[in-house]
């Protein structure tokens, strides 16, 4: 029976690359009264296996035709089509928030010039107001 370290340095990974292969290729492997890995020859047969598998699953190309090849050139040419379109609506939607964005910043200007004019008016208003009032007091002082 072997370690998980053991195991580890037969195929020159670390330790969690072997965990995570138990677990990636669904292996049953039997633990020591520690809760530790051991593992058996055919273990270590079966992870060679589903490593070689793996490998061969990836380095596979699939058969083409050329009506495949055909296909696969149509898709491409309409998926750079769409990526274009996309482009060109993502720089729409651009130029439209900073028209958005200059509009409001136009209304927000003459929303603040409107208060500036009523915050004179009613300056004006009470000044009238206590030039009135003073007069008024004026007027009760002489009477």
């Amino acid at each position: 029976m072997y370690k998980t370290k053991e195991v580890a340095d037969h195929f020159s990974v670390s330790a969690r690359t072997v965990q995570s292969w138990i677990k990636r290729f669904n292996l049953n492997i039997q633990h020591n009264a520690s809760g530790h890995y051991q593992f058996s020859d055919q273990d270590i047969q079966s992870i060679e296996a589903a490593l070689h598998d793996e490998k061969t699953l990836r380095t596979e190309k699939p058969a083409r035709n050329d009506h495949g090849l055909e296909h696969t050139d149509r898709l491409e040419e309409k998926l750079e089509y769409v990526l274009i379109r996309l482009a060109h609506v993502e720089r729409l939607v651009e130029s439209k928030a900073d028209e958005v964005v200059t509009f409001q910043l136009l209304k927000h200007r003459h929303d603040i010039e409107d208060l500036k004019k009523a915050v004179q008016v009613l300056e004006s208003e009470m000044t009238v107001s206590r030039t009135e009032n003073n007069g008024l007091m004026t007027l009760e002082l002489k009477g």
